[in-house]
């Protein structure tokens, strides 16, 4: 699959739901590499993960 075939999340992340798990992961292509920010838990709330990164 391609990279750039989810559309953007935010900034220059993207986002894939894992379906039918109730996980996405948030990554950042950048040259030559994915570089994976976040394994979300989506029955949490939807940007808790944004807090845990300060």
């Amino acid at each position: 699959m391609h990279p750039k075939a989810w559309p953007p999340y935010f900034d220059d992340f993207r986002k894939i739901n894992l379906d039918p798990f109730p996980f996405a992961v948030v990554y950042q292509e950048v040259p030559e590499i994915i570089h994976i920010v976040a394994i979300i838990d989506l029955r949490r709330a939807p940007r808790y993960w944004r807090r845990l990164e300060q």
